[in-house]
């Protein structure tokens, strides 16, 4: 191999490890022991370390499927829905002590529809909550790596954001593409995947 093509070999090389090393990760592989023996990767897909300083979980895979709200309403944020309340008591409960133990009750930002203007509602402080479309959006490597099975089916799932309409919420279709505008009726059934933050090193 001449020097002119060992020198563009390796300049394509570098590159393309700069390109990998931009795409998020979500596989198992960033797990820590301490974290792989609490949140093992086969019921759990690891986010990725956020700007607060916390590891972000979520389930692999649908653990229920839920209304974002059960109730007659007018207008509802993730602030008051019904599925806000069973994921951080009853869902909750269902976790090891463990596990806990270890996850972290942070502030939750709940920013309006970008499209619509439709309010997100005030800022919460959550054990265990739904991803945002922004975060379902870049934390994934590609429609493929959003689409989470129930009951051996590819399902929807919903995302906290609110949609058009202050009784509508954003949601992640069965093929993994994210619903981020629209939305659907708050009182559909459709998939729960919790998410939480860890600060397991």
């Amino acid at each position: 191999m001449t020097d002119d093509l060992r020198g563009a070999h390796q300049a394509c090389k570098k590159a393309t490890e700069e390109k990998a090393a931009e795409i998020p990760k979500t596989a198992s592989a960033n797990n820590t022991p301490a974290l792989e023996r609490v949140f093992p990767a086969g019921k759990w897909l690891n986010l990725g370390k956020q700007d607060n300083g916390y590891t972000l979980l979520i389930s692999k895979g649908i653990v229920d499927k839920k209304p974002y709200h059960d109730k007659e309403v007018k207008e509802i944020t993730w602030a008051e829905c019904s599925l806000r309340q069973w994921l951080n008591k009853e869902y909750f409960q269902t976790l090891t002590p463990e596990q806990r133990s270890n996850i972290m009750e942070t502030e939750i930002q709940n920013p309006d529809n970008a499209e619509y203007d439709t309010p997100g509602g005030v800022n919460t402080k959550d054990k265990i909550f739904l991803l945002r479309i922004d975060e379902a959006k870049t934390l994934f490597i590609n429609d493929e790596d959003r689409v989470a099975e129930y009951d051996g089916q590819d399902s929807w799932w919903w995302l906290r954001s609110p949609g058009r309409h202050s009784v509508s919420a954003a949601h992640v279709r069965y093929y993994g593409g994210v619903d981020s505008n629209y939305g659907v009726s708050i009182w559909l059934v459709e998939g729960v995947r919790p998410a939480f933050y860890v600060n397991l090193l």
